[in-house]
């Protein structure tokens, strides 16, 4: 997952609710990070369309401060499902996503994602041979 806590391959985490496939944290494999692309649908629990825009606003313009290693951080809405929204993250590597657990569960909050309906989030870059291995 995103938010670097440790869970079982295959588990999805309780704070970002992403599914890890191979047992790793994104943060863990910081030390041979090269640029990480993050993008999926996300569904919002009902009622919560509007909170989620402000809350996911704040945090994209603290999270993308100069220096802060996350170049963007957007979220979308789907045109056939007002409750769905497509999410896209930029960073220059995956210690990039290693921030406060509080931040974290306060938009984690907003997913109708649960572990038996879990949302899943594609992940391009920051991995290598060596992380495949090891």
């Amino acid at each position: 997952c995103v938010c670097a806590s440790p869970i079982s391959p295959g588990d999805v985490c309780s704070i970002c609710r992403m599914t890890s496939f191979d047992g790793r944290t994104l943060a863990s494999s910081a030390a041979s990070a090269v640029p990480l692309l993050v993008h999926g649908r996300r569904r919002l629990k009902e009622g919560l369309v509007d909170e989620f825009k402000e809350r996911f606003s704040s945090l994209a313009a603290s999270s993308t401060r100069p220096g802060s290693g996350i170049h963007a951080m957007f979220a979308f809405a789907d045109h056939d499902d007002p409750r769905v929204f497509w999410h896209v993250f930029w960073s220059a590597g995956a210690s990039s996503f290693a921030h406060d657990a509080s931040q974290q569960e306060s938009l984690a909050a907003y997913y109708e994602s649960s572990e038996q309906d879990p949302d899943a989030l594609d992940c391009y870059g920051g991995w290598t041979e060596g992380l495949a291995a090891g």
